[in-house]
């Protein structure tokens, strides 16, 4: 911020002035001193209604809670479950333990009792007292105070609700995480707690790039996305504004495509130059079970994946009752499109 600030000519007198008395700590305050030095844009207004106009219809609200929660509640528990199983086979051929099968349970309890915190976190944000989890200096709000406070709160109303339920999980996420470790460490596992905190993100796809335990095709993928956000954020502007107008969201996509090839038989490739390749191995094992278990749904019509586009085999799936993405419980079709990776097919 105070780059920023610098950059528009202010002097460090005015700074000092400017700045007695503000709890940098407080995004609200922090974002009233920068806002005294920097004009929002027109870009910047036109950026705020674009994207929560992308972001403002409940089924995407509704998508984000049940992959955020199926992630963290379903997918969480079984790979750790997973992973402790390979680990156990692994120690019968001498090697020491580093991973448990319990540590999925010491994880759900951790996970439910954070969720006075996780409250907190949400509510924060929804006041406009938290900072976004990714901030950039483009996520600083147009305005906080007066007439044009007013208007960029309601019109942020989309993106604020996504960051809140975002941060609400990752609250119990890094909480449950922390809680696993802790299991860990009890069965003298040497472990880093700060780690916990990452994890957290990953489960609710907010991690970073080039990750520390990534392997080679994880950080290929990583690559084309630091690529594409280069672009994004490049001094030249028709470069800037033509690929934020063709790509809108670039990490998050990124990064639930790079868990889809990890919970799938294609994870297996991930193992390479990985540093935590039990991991990465517990990782395709569920995700090749989840194949299996669907190609035998496909084959037994149970399945289905995109419709007929010829108008004489569309005619047949409606006949048929059938939907797309969806797979048929008794007489009903439920659709598995919005699942998490490790339950896509």
């Amino acid at each position: 911020i105070l780059e920023f600030v610098m950059k528009q000519g202010a002097s460090m007198d005015e700074v000092l002035a400017a700045s007695k008395g503000v709890d940098f700590n407080d995004f609200k305050q922090a974002t009233d001193f920068y806002r005294k030095f920097v004009e929002p844009k027109w870009t910047e207004w036109l950026d705020l209604i674009r994207y929560n106009s992308m972001l403002s219809s409940p089924l995407t609200h509704i998508v984000n809670i049940v992959s955020n929660f199926g992630q963290s509640v379903l997918v969480a528990p079984l790979e750790k479950l997973t992973l402790g199983s390979i680990d156990f086979l692994g120690s019968l051929a001498g090697k020491e333990r580093q991973y448990f099968a319990g540590e999925a349970g010491s994880y759900l309890k951790g996970y439910f009792s954070n969720l006075k915190d996780a409250s907190s976190r949400f509510l924060g944000v929804m006041k406009g007292e938290r900072a976004t989890t990714q901030l950039d200096i483009r996520g600083i709000p147009v305005a906080t105070q007066g007439v044009k406070g007013g208007v960029a709160t309601v019109l942020s109303y989309p993106m604020r609700l996504l960051e809140g339920m975002d941060q609400f999980f990752m609250s119990l996420t890094t909480s449950a995480e922390t809680a696993g470790l802790a299991y860990r460490e009890s069965k003298g596992v040497k472990v880093v707690m700060e780690s916990a905190a990452e994890k957290g993100k990953y489960r609710i796809f907010r991690q970073g790039l080039f990750q520390e335990n990534q392997g080679s095709v994880l950080n290929a993928i990583d690559t084309v996305t630091n690529t594409l956000m280069s672009m994004r954020n490049s001094k030249n502007p028709i470069v800037s504004t033509l690929s934020k107008f063709t790509i809108p969201f670039i990490q998050t996509p990124m990064n639930i495509f790079k868990q889809g090839i990890e919970y799938s038989p294609l994870g297996f490739s991930t193992i390479i130059g990985a540093a935590n390749k039990e991991e990465q191995l517990a990782k395709a094992v569920i995700g090749s079970a989840v194949f299996a278990g669907g190609a035998t749904l496909l084959s037994s019509g149970r399945l289905t994946g995109q419709a007929p586009i010829d108008a004489t085999n569309t005619q047949l799936w409606r006949q048929a009752n059938k939907k797309e993405y969806s797979v048929r419980i008794g007489d009903t079709w439920y659709s598995y499109n919005k699942l998490p990776p490790a339950f896509s097919f």
